[in-house]
C-alpha cells in the first residue's frame, strides 16, 4: 500500500499527502533478578499514536544468547522465534490503539539479560525516537532472599518500665515509708497498694 498520495485539485494543481503514523514501543516486566533454569517472561507493547493507521507492522525483539524455551505471542498469534530474536507481525494497527507481545524464556546461565525491541511499519514514521526500547535483567543461580520484615524490635520496653517502677518503689519507701511496715512488704505488693497495674505473675 503506498504511503504517499498525489491529489489533483481543479485549478490548484497536484497536492501530496503522506500517510505517516507515529508508532511507539515499550518493554515492561524485564528488570531485577531472574533465577537460572526457571521460566520468566516480559511484555512488549507497541502503540499507534496516529494520525493514520499503520500497515504491515513488525516488532523485532533481540534476546541475549543462550536462552531456552523461548515462546512469544501477539494478538493471540504466535511470533517467529530464532536463536536470538523474536519477530512478531500485525497486518495493521489502527490509530490510538496498541498491541502487546508476551515473551517467555528460561535463562540457563548467570549473567546480564539485555533485551532490545524495535517497531516498524510499511509507512514512514516521522517521529523515530520512540521506535526502539531497551531493558535488562540479571540471571542468578540462587533466588534473592526476601527482605527483612522490620518487626519484632519493640518488645523490650516492658522490662525497662518495671525496672524503673522498682527503683521508684525503693526511693518511695526510703522517702515516704521509712520505718513503716510497708518497707518490709515485697515491692510489687507495695506498688499494688499504690494503685500500680502489675503483670499477672506478680498479682
Amino acid at each position: 500500500m503506498p504511503s504517499m498520495l498525489f491529489l489533483g485539485v481543479a485549478w490548484r494543481g497536484v497536492h501530496t499527502l503522506e500517510i505517516a503514523p507515529d508508532l511507539s514501543v515499550a518493554i515492561a516486566g524485564h528488570a531485577g533478578t531472574r533465577v537460572v533454569s526457571a521460566s520468566s517472561s516480559f511484555d512488549v507493547a507497541i502503540g499507534n499514536k496516529g494520525p493514520y493507521s499503520s500497515t504491515r507492522v513488525l516488532l523485532k525483539v533481540t534476546l541475549p544468547v543462550g536462552l531456552q524455551n523461548v515462546t512469544a505471542t501477539i494478538g493471540g498469534q504466535p511470533c517467529v522465534i530464532s536463536a536470538t530474536s523474536v519477530d512478531c507481525s500485525l497486518p495493521y494497527l489502527r490509530t490510538n490503539t496498541d498491541a502487546t507481545a508476551h515473551v517467555q524464556y528460561t535463562p540457563v546461565a548467570a549473567g546480564e539479560l539485555p533485551v532490545t525491541a524495535v517497531v516498524s511499519a510499511n509507512e514512514r514514521d516521522p517521529i523515530a525516537n520512540n521506535n526502539a526500547a531497551t531493558a535488562s535483567a540479571t540471571a542468578n543461580s540462587v533466588a534473592p532472599p526476601p527482605p527483612p520484615s522490620g518487626g519484632g524490635g519493640g518488645g523490650g520496653g516492658g522490662g525497662m518500665a518495671w525496672l524503673f517502677l522498682l527503683n521508684l518503689g525503693v526511693l518511695t519507701c526510703g522517702r515516704r515509708y521509712a520505718g513503716s511496715h510497708n518497707c518490709a512488704r515485697p515491692w510489687w505488693r507495695r506498688q499494688r497498694s499504690l494503685g500500680a497495674t502489675l503483670p499477672p505473675a506478680h498479682i
